[in-house]
């Protein structure tokens, strides 16, 4: 893609004081930090269009998992109460990432009209409220026992919310980084073809 680009401002450095020179250099400088992205730690338009990706990947995947974990949450003409906690039911989570990873879902029970029901906890974490803890369960009155429930803990919400943030940020930049990489793609193009027809223009002179 900067072969030609190159090529001519390589022309242009062997006659520096040529007219045009000035605008060919400056516009191949700009082409090149518009691809390559010059300097530290600069992303070129590649690299701009990975970041934007990537945070769209964070975003979706945040977003779904909190709509998950908010399924469990009380919705209209649900009901609250407090349950007992009569059981942590543990299981390993495997990651390719993290590797093995203990997780736990409580169960508690909860009585309604004098009934006793179990909910069981919808998420996993790291950590498990002890037995006998008393916790927060949400049901729908028509039927206790099927829709008996454990909202996550507000603290796995608030780990989850970082992914989408996260992602959000990442996406903003990627695409302001591309649209800067773009525009500077744009300006050194015309600035490389100008200097480049101006530098062929006082050729043609001389040689008259």
């Amino acid at each position: 893609m900067l072969a030609g680009p190159l090529e001519g401002i390589a022309r242009a450095m062997r006659d520096p004081r040529a007219p045009g020179t000035t605008e060919a250099m400056a516009g191949g400088a700009l082409l090149a930090d518009g691809v390559l992205g010059v300097g530290s730690r600069r992303q070129g338009i590649g690299g701009a269009v990975k970041t934007a990706v990537l945070g769209l990947v964070f975003l979706v995947i945040g977003l779904g998992a909190l709509h998950l974990v908010g399924q469990d949450d009380a919705g209209p003409g649900d009901v609250t109460t407090q349950g007992t906690v009569v059981d942590q039911q543990w299981h390993t989570n495997h990651s390719s990432t993290s590797g093995s990873r203990r997780m736990c879902s409580p169960a508690a029970e909860f009585t309604v009209d004098g009934q006793v029901y179990t909910a069981v906890s919808n998420s996993s974490s790291g950590s498990c409220p002890a037995i006998g803890t008393t916790v927060t369960v949400v049901y729908d009155p028509a039927d206790p026992g099927a829709t008996g429930r454990l909202p996550a803990p507000a603290t796995v919400a608030l780990l989850l919310w970082l992914f989408p943030v996260a992602g959000a940020v990442m996406l903003l930049t990627g695409i302001g980084t591309f649209v800067a990489r773009a525009a500077s793609i744009g300006a050194g193009v015309a600035l490389l073809t100008d200097g480049l027809r101006r530098r062929r223009a006082g050729a043609s002179s001389a040689a008259d």
